[in-house]
């Protein structure tokens, strides 16, 4: 039950990670953020480009890009110990935090931005591009959003699973030393009981 639940969650992030790997691929380093970069600027939706926000830089393309690669290589990695059962939940869990730690990190980042850089598709619908050229390249880049953060919710269920399964693991391992205790303190009570019975029978002898 344990592995085909750690398999399904695996096989989740692979799809997140290749479908990450076609969006963030094709829009590597630049092939429509500055053109949705003009176009929030034409339709008033951005109001100024001067600094220009990390999240409309090819840098913030192409760290995705990068970390989605890495990912990938350690999900094969995962996959690989999971097979030889070298992978035990708390290790999961471990490796699972950290990979989340920094996927929101980049999301927050790159992706998202603070407050006053939030890139107008994120607030907007893809309706309201200036250009109907961009309305694709609009869907694209909300994709990579909605996908990085279902990776994220992926990550949050392994942990889950893991705290469950060392939870689980704790609370059998009590109630089996339990009966462990009771069936010694049973054997003691019966031993006191024959015990007791042998030395009346010698007694009437």
């Amino acid at each position: 039950m344990q592995l085909s639940i750690l398999t399904t969650f695996l096989i989740l992030e692979f799809l997140c990670l290749t479908t990450l790997f076609g969006l963030v691929g094709y829009a590597n380093p630049n092939t429509y953020r500055s053109a949705l970069l003009e176009d929030g600027l034409a339709s008033g939706l951005e109001m100024s480009a001067s600094p220009i926000p990390v999240v409309w830089t090819a840098r913030a393309t192409t760290t995705t890009l990068y970390l989605t690669l890495s990912t990938f290589l350690l999900l094969v990695l995962q996959a690989i110990l999971h097979i030889l059962a070298l992978y035990p939940p708390l290790l999961a869990a471990a490796a699972t935090l950290v990979l989340a730690g920094v996927w929101l990190a980049v999301i927050a980042v790159f992706q998202v931005g603070t407050q006053g850089s939030v890139p107008w598709f994120l607030k907007h619908s893809c309706e309201h591009v200036f250009h109907r050229a961009n309305y694709s390249s609009c869907r694209q880049a909300q994709a990579v959003l909605a996908v990085s953060v279902l990776l994220v919710a992926v990550y949050a269920g392994v942990v889950a699973w893991a705290a469950w399964v060392v939870f689980a693991g704790r609370r059998r391992g009590r109630g089996a030393k339990g009966k462990e205790v009771e069936g010694a303190q049973m054997e003691e009570r019966v031993g006191t009981a024959e015990t007791a019975d042998s030395g009346v029978g010698l007694r009437e002898v």
